[in-house]
């Protein structure tokens, strides 16, 4: 890390710490599982210290509690006024960590807005060809949606 400023240390180390990866920084890559590897590519990413974040599928090969801490360690990217773009094909987790939602189908959006909004049950058929329940959760305003199969035809 020589030829970085003490600033760039910092915000390398504070973005190993946010993203759990200080105890294996050191070690070789080749032996990192796939979610230890994406973690990884989280860190590399909030350590550029950019003002917006473009993140594909940033929970693939992550167990459920590594996955939530990431979905809330980007919401907090968020609320600190960074602009941050996800996609994320687990529509449970798009919805329960997204402010604004966009639902695509081969390249055409087919729906906007909060996940209330985006996230129904007509949309969901159009965009995925499946069939589910919408429900509305007690605890928070994302919907929660349980499938009933994929549609025929």
């Amino acid at each position: 890390m020589s030829g970085l400023s003490a600033r760039d240390r910092d915000i390398i180390a504070q973005a190993c710490v946010e993203t759990g990866i200080t105890d294996f920084i050191d070690r070789d890559h080749s032996v990192f599982s796939g979610g230890q590897r994406q973690r990884v590519k989280l860190a590399l990413a909030l350590a550029q210290d950019t003002p917006v974040h473009l993140l594909d599928e940033p929970t693939t090969f992550l167990d459920p509690a590594h996955a939530i801490s990431v979905l809330e360690l980007v919401r907090k990217q968020a609320r600190a006024g960074k602009t941050v773009v996800v996609v994320l094909h687990d529509l449970m987790l798009a919805g329960q960590y997204s402010d604004t939602m966009v639902v695509m189908n081969n390249g055409e959006v087919i729906a906007r807005g909060t996940p209330k909004e985006a996230l129904r049950k007509d949309i969901l058929a159009a965009a995925y060809g499946i069939d589910v329940e919408i429900w509305d959760d007690p605890f928070s305003a994302a919907p929660v949606i349980v499938s009933r199969g994929v549609l025929k035809g």
